[in-house]
């Protein structure tokens, strides 16, 4: 009897230690996940400025002389 009890025991904690392994296995991939997305939003950043940049330097002539409100050529 006492075999039959260790033996249930050993089951469970190994269906135990399976589901934790894959929980974690299941947590490290989407903090992987949500790692890389970071790494990409990051590195791709820096474009919505540029072109904000080029927009409002297409749009806005430069100013001739401080203080000039008159309209370009």
């Amino acid at each position: 009897m006492y075999n039959t009890v260790s033996r249930s025991s050993d089951d469970q904690t190994e269906d135990s230690r399976r589901r934790i392994d894959d929980i974690v296995a299941q947590v490290d991939a989407e903090m992987a996940r949500r790692a890389q997305k970071l790494a990409r939003d990051r590195y791709w950043g820096w474009l919505p400025t540029i072109i904000q940049d080029w927009v409002l330097g297409e749009r806005v002539p430069p100013l001739r002389h401080k203080g000039d409100t008159t309209e370009g050529p």
